[in-house]
């Protein structure tokens, strides 16, 4: 038995080595994503392992809205980013050679994550009373949230062309631009959208996006084209890896809320208590057609089909 032994032991040495030099070393992938709970996919998918198991090695910056993502994406300083469906489209269309690979959060009507607001002592409640009426939209005129919010005061009653759209105001400090009449409503997210609520110096004028669709992609990953091309079997993976925390990120919310919480630099009580954002495990077109074609009506793209913006 124990000549049996040592002969097998080279035998087992050899195949060990050889196993261990057929192990792929890990593909680095170099993720930005904004602070925010439709771009928090990733930081679990990193910190349960995910990206790991599926030969990833992945780091994420946070702290990057969509404007700073697409231009890292352009000088190379990282590999995948988030920003919102309507940027990406724009981007592609006017040329630049980005690929959509796996979906964010997606906004339904069941649990408005944006939505507009109004200060506790005004009254309005249907589109006509917003016309001639200065808007806060974070991030401009031509972003997702200026859609959503013209396309529900011209479906209820209103002429949005009369509105004035502003940006530029922190979310953080939308009750006081309020309270100060330096705007009369203005578009907002969690967690400030429970955080102010709760501070009562916010209260909700209306659910915007439903104008756009009852659901539909906020936004999504996206990758330079040369990217994915010189690195198939990592976004293949990456798309996989997201798929996977989709699916178990909606049914967990106790599990991701202390990451998030740290992530937002928000008591874990804020995040218990706010609308979480719901994750797709795919992209459809059916899901990315109704922002595409909400822009369009707004001159903000040209007509545009979900197709066009998918990886095969």
């Amino acid at each position: 038995m124990t000549r049996r032994i040592a002969l097998l032991l080279p035998w087992v040495l050899a195949a060990t080595l050889a196993l261990g030099a057929a192990a792929p070393a890990a593909t680095t992938v170099r993720i930005g994503i904004s602070n925010s709970d439709v771009a928090a996919e990733p930081l679990y998918a990193n910190e349960r392992g995910t990206f790991a198991r599926a030969g990833l090695a992945a780091t994420v910056t946070t702290g990057m809205q969509g404007g700073a993502v697409l231009d890292a994406l352009a000088n190379g300083t990282i590999d995948i980013g988030f920003a919102n469906i309507v940027s990406i489209a724009t981007a592609i269309q006017a040329g630049k050679p980005l690929v959509l690979l796996a979906p964010g959060a997606l906004y339904t009507s069941e649990a408005p994550i944006t939505v507009l607001v109004q200060a506790p002592g005004s009254n309005y409640t249907g589109g006509a009373d917003l016309d001639g009426k200065t808007i806060v939209t974070p991030s401009g005129d031509r972003d997702l949230g200026a859609i959503g919010t013209r396309a529900w005061i011209d479906a209820h009653g209103g002429d949005s062309r009369t509105i004035h759209i502003i940006s530029g105001i922190r979310l953080q400090d939308v009750g006081a631009a309020l309270a100060a009449h330096r705007a009369d409503a203005s578009e907002i997210t969690e967690p400030e959208l429970s955080a102010q609520r709760a501070a009562g110096s916010i209260k909700l004028l209306a659910p915007t996006f439903d104008a756009v669709s009852p659901h539909f992609i906020i936004g999504g990953f996206v990758a330079s084209r040369a990217w994915v091309q010189a690195n198939p079997a990592a976004a293949r993976a990456f798309v996989a890896a997201m798929s996977e925390t989709a699916v178990w990120a909606d049914a967990h919310h106790a599990e991701t809320a202390p990451l998030l919480a740290r992530v937002l630099g928000v008591p874990p009580a804020v995040v218990a208590t706010m609308v979480r954002a719901t994750y797709p495990a795919t992209l459809t077109v059916a899901t990315i057609q109704p922002a595409l074609d909400a822009a369009a009506r707004y001159h903000v793209l040209q007509p545009l089909r979900a197709e066009q913006l998918i990886v095969p």
